[in-house]
């Protein structure tokens, strides 16, 4: 039991480190390439999703009994991650506060869908 999630926190760790580096490359600003980090992060808390409340649900893990740390704290880390993608991407080129609207509703939008996806599949494969 203690393998198992010792090896889903090693996952988790290792998807965080994917994010990290595909948002901070120094590629480009293209529409093409911010819409390929927003398709892999919707991917990343999509899998993170499903498999936090697989851990849940099916392993019992003591550390995912809280909500805290299966739905929140990934939303709150998506939320964030999408908000660094649209603010570096910068497509508006209106004042500050736009760009802060922007860059905010995006990615609480984006957060939202993706975790409603993945906890649209995971409610009907593991029950709620």
């Amino acid at each position: 039991m203690r393998q198992k999630n010792a090896n889903l926190l090693e996952r988790a760790r290792t998807r965080a480190r994917h994010i990290a580096w595909l948002i901070l490359s120094g590629e480009a600003i293209t529409v093409k390439s911010v819409i390929s980090k927003v398709v892999t992060i919707a991917l990343l808390q999509y899998s993170n999703t499903v498999t936090l409340y697989r851990g849940r649900v099916i392993s019992q893990a003591p550390a995912l009994r809280s909500d805290i740390v299966v739905f929140i704290f990934p939303a709150l880390v998506t939320i964030v991650t999408y908000a660094v993608v649209f603010w570096t991407s910068a497509f508006s080129r209106a004042s500050m506060i736009a760009n802060v609207l922007l860059a905010a509703s995006c990615s609480i939008g984006a957060a939202v869908f993706s975790m409603r996806l993945g906890l649209f599949i995971a409610f009907n494969c593991f029950g709620t």
